[in-house]
């Protein structure tokens, strides 16, 4: 007598999907109960959800302090535009850009360091910015350096300031997730979202 044997539904060896990848598997109640969760190596969160009262850089307790920080992505093609034109360009991505505005710890050590990047970032551009007509006006050699100096200094304090300030970089943003990616320390304490 033949043995029959049965072949399961779901193939046990096949590699994991993601959660938003298979639409049975997402149903309102986990959607509504799950507002934060790690997929692969970015988070995946809510537009309107609550982030942990954890500093998103070095995963320290923040003791209630929080910031609240809006971002903005638009498809990397329309970057594009930009060789068209810079106004252009700007009206296109205000224009299609998608935003959400997030309330997350930071601890005060990394808050500083934000706010240091920052001013840093636009007192040297709004200095450059003085120095490079002053500098051009004196007709002389310190008047040349002065305004060259300040044309560099046009560009390379705003490039300081953003990269000391910023932490996290939005990888997407659509009608009702963001996909963010955050420091190490943090990733690794979210959760990967538990089969539905």
């Amino acid at each position: 007598m033949k043995k029959r044997f049965s072949i399961p539904a779901e193939n046990p060896y096949a590699p994991p999907r993601s959660f938003l990848a298979d639409p049975e598997r997402i149903s309102i109640e986990n959607i509504q109960k799950i507002s934060l969760w790690r997929e692969g190596n970015v988070v995946v969160t809510r537009k309107d959800a609550d982030w942990p009262d954890r500093c998103v850089v070095c995963n320290t307790p923040t003791k209630g302090v929080r910031i609240k920080r809006r971002f903005s992505w638009h498809h990397p093609a329309i970057y594009l535009v930009i060789f068209l034109n810079a106004i252009i360009y700007l009206i296109v991505a205000v224009v299609v850009r998608n935003t959400c505005t997030v309330t997350l710890g930071m601890c005060p050590k990394h808050r500083s360091r934000r706010i240091v990047g920052i001013c840093i970032g636009w007192i040297g551009f709004i200095v450059s910015l003085c120095s490079v007509p002053i500098g051009l006006s004196l007709h002389n050699n310190w008047g040349y350096v002065l305004g060259v100096g300040g044309g560099i200094g046009l560009f390379t304090f705003p490039l300081i300031g953003l990269l000391l300030s910023s932490f996290l970089l939005v990888k997407r943003i659509d009608a009702h997730f963001m996909r963010i990616k955050v420091p190490r320390r943090f990733l690794e304490s979210i959760p990967m979202l538990p089969d539905a």
